[in-house]
Order: C-alpha cells, then structure tokens, then sequence
C-alpha cells in the first residue's frame, strides 16, 4: 500500500494563507509552519532558560512544523469565518479531527504511534505554546505587511496584538520587548541599526562633504555647504566644523547651532594638518581632517584632502572605526588616490563622498561609479536612507547612504 502522508506534507506549499486579504506578499502553509516552528522554539526555550519553567524545545518546535498539515485536506479557514460563531467553530474542529485521522491513516503503520501526539499535540503546554507562535507569525505578518505600505493589514494587527497581550504569558512578553522591534526594520537598519549591543553613533550624509554625527544626544555638522547643484542646505546642530574655508564646506549660514554649552558634548575632537592639493597647499591652500572619538569609537572626516597621506599623518588616523572620504578628483584625491589612503588607513567603515551623481554636485567631478569599481560588490552596502548606525559590532565594507532630495 502507497504512503501518501509526506507527499500530501509537501503540498503544503500550495495552500495559500490569508486569503480573503489583498497581500504585497503571499504566504503560504509550509512558510507559515516553519516560522511558527522557529517562534514555538524560541517561546520553549524562554520559557526554560529565562524563567526556570523546563521544556522541550525541540518537542514543541515539531509539534509546531505540523500544526496546520491537516489544512492539505481542509485549505486554510479564514479567521473571520472560522471564529463567526459557536457553530462554525465547533463544526471547523470537527472537520480538523477527522482530517487528522485521515492524514495519520497515509503513514506506515509502524510511525503512526510517533506522529499521532505530534499531529494531534497531546501535551497541554506545547499546545500553548504553539498556539501563542502561530498567533505571533500572524502579528508578524501584519507588522511586515504594514512596514511595505499594505494598511490592509491595520485591523489585524491590532486585533493581533490585543490577542498576544491577552495570552498573559511571561515567555510571550518578553519575546514582544527584547525581540519584535527589528520585524518592523528593513534590511539595512537591521545590518546598521538593529545591532543595538554596546555603543552607537548616528552617521547621517547630506550630501556633497556634509555630515551630520550624533551621539548622546549631541550632533555634530561637519563641511556644511553652498553648492548650486544640491538644495539650500538648511541643518540645527549643537557644534560646526568646517575643513576649510571655501563655501561648499564651510558656509556656516546654513547651520543653526543650539548654544549648548561644549562641555556637554560626549565628542572629543582632533585635527591633522594636510592640504587641499598635492602641491603642499599652494593651489588651494590647506585642508584639516577632524578626527571625532566618542562611545569607544573613531569617525575621521578628510574634508578636501589634495594627497596621500605621510607617516605621521597616516598613524594619527589608522585604524578608525569610520572613515568619511573624498572620492571625486579634480579638487581632491581621485578614486585611486582614495581607496590608496583607505587601505594604508584600513578603517573597518568607508563612505565615500565629494563626488557627483544626477544633477548634483561639480560637473568636473567624479562620479561614485569609479570607485565603487574599485571594490568587490559583496563588500559594498548601499543604503535605502542617508544614515546609518555606528556599531562596534556593525559589518565592514564601503557604506554608500543615499541622498535625501
């Protein structure tokens, strides 16, 4: 006699879920059991590892893969029609028990015992478990749903949520407070923001040389600008440093400073003496890298840096945690010129700058293309925004923010 019960299991990928709403993306039964399994999991070992009450995780993580199998036979309820009334529900149970039977009946009589607990969850605190993570893949779905724009899912997610505060279960609620906030991040703030361990600084690109760097409360603008290209350029910040005096980095109209006091300021500052050109200054003068320590970390800004860098220059700035260059030639180093100084510094972060794309910034500039050519694409980020959380524990490789019109 034919075994169908693992053909019919791997048909759950054609059972639709959610289907009397309008999705930006299906979700069908077998996703939808494996991240119940993966939420079940974790729900166990909280449970076990966080508040002493012990589990096994791994029962309740299988019991969690086949919860809705039986709904091969049966399709996928809606919950506004599955929970209508009384008579609907127990009338639904009904029909899922003899789909259970039915589905028990496809194994080999000699796994029929193992699978029979698993398909029916016997066990009283793996079928709350289980039930609390199916209800929150369904929070999550709606959160994810709702982050993509869809306000289908409004509704449901506050019913949802109102549904896991009412399960009054410790394992539940701690997974909601230290866990569900990066389920509404997209993927750059959880590779930039969402690893919130240790100490962070807010890096945010303004465009041409300006930045924008924040930590405890305390923002610092570095290179605010005039340039015909970019917009009027208009920014509060609590202290302005500038690398020169030209105004496409130093036209301080365009800040409002706050008049706090600097002793408030969590950022110590340093600068290094180089110049705008490779002839020691004399076409365009000098240029000061400021060098800003603050959290444990080091971001560098090279403002209008015209050359390599020497030896005493190069171990003031070496090994930085973010390194804020020019890329774009011409009145600075060029894309060869800059991935050379990014090298001999080997900062664990590198964001380009001074460079143009669109209608902005100079038209005898470089473009970004040409140094991004000069790296390997898996180490390349380019961001959905123009900031990005500092981390010690955030990836390396060239960061590109995008600029905000």
């Amino acid at each position: 006699m034919a075994n169908h019960f693992y053909a019919y299991i791997s048909r759950m990928r054609c059972v639709k879920r959610w289907a009397l709403m309008r999705n930006t993306e299906e979700e069908n039964i077998q996703e939808h059991s494996h991240m119940v399994a993966v939420l079940a999991h974790a729900l166990a070992l909280i449970r076990t590892r966080v508040f002493g009450l012990p589990t096994d995780a791994n029962a309740v993580a299988v019991a969690a893969l086949y919860h809705d199998a039986t709904e091969i036979l049966t399709g996928d309820m809606p919950t506004p029609i599955k929970y209508y009334n009384p008579e609907i529900r127990d009338a639904y149970r009904k029909v899922e028990a003899v789909a259970s039977d039915k589905l028990l009946s496809m194994l080999p009589d000699e796994l029929r015992a193992d699978y029979e607990p698993i398909i029916k969850i016997e066990d009283e605190t793996t079928k709350k478990l289980v039930k609390a993570a199916d209800k929150l893949s369904a929070y999550i779905k709606c959160v994810e749903e709702l982050k993509a724009g869809n306000m289908e899912f409004k509704k449901a997610a506050e019913q949802t949520r109102r549904a896991l505060s009412e399960m009054h279960m410790p394992e539940l609620d701690y997974f909601m407070v230290n866990c569900m906030e990066s389920f509404s991040m997209t993927l750059d703030e959880l590779e930039w923001r969402g690893i919130k361990e240790g100490n962070t600084m807010n890096i945010i690109w303004l465009g041409h040389s300006c930045f924008v760097v924040e930590s405890a409360g305390w923002r610092v603008v570095l290179d605010p600008y005039y340039v015909e290209t970019y917009p009027a350029l208009h920014i509060e910040a609590d202290e302005a440093l500038c690398s020169h005096g030209h105004r496409d980095h130093a036209f301080l109209e365009a800040v409002t400073l706050s008049g706090r006091d600097k002793s408030e300021s969590p950022f110590t500052v340093e600068t290094v003496s180089t110049f705008h050109d490779d002839k020691k200054g004399s076409l365009r003068g000098e240029n000061a890298i400021h060098i800003l320590r603050a959290e444990g970390m080091t971001v560098v800004h090279c403002g209008d840096l015209g050359h390599e860098l020497n030896e005493e220059q190069l171990a003031a700035v070496k090994g930085c945690d973010a390194l804020l260059i020019p890329v774009g030639g011409y009145y600075t180093i060029d894309a060869k010129t800059a991935k050379k100084v990014a090298d001999a510094i080997a900062p664990r972060v590198l964001v380009p700058m001074h460079y143009r794309f669109g209608a902005h910034g100079y038209p005898e500039i470089g473009t970004l293309d040409e140094f991004l050519a000069l790296y390997e694409a898996k180490k390349i980020h380019k961001l959905d925004g123009n900031s990005f959380e500092l981390t010690k524990n955030a990836p390396a490789g060239v960061i590109v923010p995008r600029f905000a019109e």
